[in-house]
């Protein structure tokens, strides 16, 4: 559609030489004008999408794009304007050199007009336009009544949750026969876990926020036309909607959400505000958490600082005794071409010239290297074992109520023996639980997980007799 419009436009103008009468031409420009305007506005559209003019950009063109990583879009959007100066140059040109010659046939003037309509109507905008505005949507929500009929029941001990949102991460990419090795992590994960496919995406749930809001609502994020604030400036985000956060703080539960980009965009914060979460946090937040705050993409938080943050609020809640939710959302694999941390430079996929590609392979490296992170963590506590003293607990400070600690002879703190075992009991419920029967691992993990291991069977037997206080 879009190469046709433009081609038979394009034909018009370079070959059409003269109109039997001047309103005719005066149509044709304006006709002519507006198809060429229309698809450089739709190139644009697509290039922000990825498919055209869709419910997501209908969504932040009513209510705004604060927060809106604008860096990568001002060359596009230069490009935009000067081709708009272009196709006004044309034009005015075109009425200088189409004439008027009242001797021409009124007959193919009226051919002209309706095959420069038709190349407009054959234009991919107002076509998505039309999908949006006109197209039914009860079919996709015909079971919604059904699900919210079923009660929700928790166990005498539910469980914590975490939540992780990859950015634009879709199952196309765990293709093997079309992107082979392209997420081996995920996809071993998957084998061992529940997963779900053969799920549809319906009208107004496929962007970031519908998604959050379909997957903890239940519900599509409809926009409405007449709404004249930025989502970002509204109060409340779907205050009647009774989300997953909602219940689960209810529940007791203590919500967290960590997200590395602006929550003002597309009012992520509002969301989380709205809905029963105690802690909500974006790049404005966080970004005194970098040691370089230059360190950041045009969305906010490299997905390798996001992860470190992540795991530090992690630990802080599995240190409480209160039953906690944390959601999160990366940023690097963010379309059209992803952005590449740090910590995975040397990390490309196949020879490395698809950048989106190599962005999605090390969110598969990143996300895998999760739960590897806590068992490194713990390995990290029972290698720093002083004799007769107790353990490190890594706070670069002294105990609140035992300066002394770390010395020999002096006994174990009771804070750094609690904390440990708390920490432990939280990791081998977390193990317990799991259906993954094996988890892989680097080599230097395994190896120093082989060398405590072997420490402390090595000496175990110490433990068959009392340790000397002197």
């Amino acid at each position: 559609m879009l190469y046709l419009s433009a081609a038979i436009t394009l034909f018009f103008i370079i070959v059409l030489g003269s109109f039997s009468k001047l309103y005719n031409k005066y149509i044709f420009l304006l006709l002519s004008l507006s198809n060429l305007l229309i698809l450089g506005v739709y190139c644009f559209f697509n290039y922000l999408s990825g498919n055209g003019f869709n419910e997501a950009i209908l969504f932040h063109l009513i209510h705004g794009i604060n927060g809106f990583g604008v860096n990568e879009y001002v060359l596009p959007g230069l490009i935009l304007f000067f081709y708009f100066l272009f196709c006004i140059a044309i034009t005015l040109f075109l009425n200088k050199r189409i004439y008027i010659d009242a001797k021409k046939n009124l007959v193919s003037d009226i051919i002209i007009l309706f095959i420069t309509c038709l190349a407009l109507l054959l234009n991919p905008l107002l076509k998505d336009i039309k999908s949006i505005f006109f197209s039914s949507s009860t079919d996709s929500f015909s079971e919604m009544n059904d699900f919210y009929n079923k009660p929700i029941t928790f166990t005498k001990k539910p469980d914590s949750i975490i939540f992780l949102y990859l950015e634009q991460l879709e199952r196309t990419y765990l293709d093997e026969s079309i992107f082979p090795n392209l997420t081996p992590n995920l996809k071993r994960l998957e084998k061992k876990a529940i997963s779900f496919t053969n799920i549809s995406s319906p009208l107004a749930t496929n962007w970031t926020i519908a998604g959050m809001v379909a997957s903890q609502c239940g519900i599509p994020l409809l926009t409405p036309i007449a709404s004249e604030n930025s989502m970002a400036g509204m109060d409340k985000f779907l205050s009647s909607a009774t989300c997953i956060g909602d219940i689960l703080n209810n529940n007791s539960y203590n919500l967290n959400y960590i997200g590395g980009s602006d929550l003002d965009f597309a009012g992520k914060g509002k969301f989380y505000d709205s809905h029963g979460f105690k802690s909500v946090q974006g790049w404005y937040e966080l970004e005194d958490r970098l040691i370089d705050k230059s360190y950041k993409s045009p969305w906010g938080l490299y997905d390798d600082s996001l992860y470190e943050i992540i795991d530090d609020r992690l630990m802080h809640l599995k240190s409480s005794n209160q039953t906690f939710g944390l959601f999160a959302l990366t940023l690097d694999t963010h379309h059209p071409n992803g952005y590449i941390a740090n910590s995975c430079k040397d990390r490309v996929y196949g020879d490395g010239k698809n950048l989106i590609l190599n962005s999605v392979h090390c969110a598969d490296f990143m996300a895998a290297n999760f739960i590897e992170k806590i068992l490194a963590t713990s390995l990290a506590k029972l290698s720093n074992f002083i004799p007769e003293g107790g353990i490190w607990m890594n706070t670069q400070r002294p105990e609140w109520n035992d300066a002394n600690n770390a010395l020999v002879g002096n006994g174990v703190s009771m804070v750094t023996l609690y904390y440990l075992n708390r920490f432990f009991n939280f990791f081998e419920e977390l193990l317990e639980s799991s259906s993954t029967p094996d988890i892989e691992v680097s080599n230097e993990v395994l190896s120093f997980f082989n060398s405590v291991l072997n420490t402390f069977n090595k000496h175990k037997g110490l433990l068959s007799s009392s340790i000397s206080d002197t």
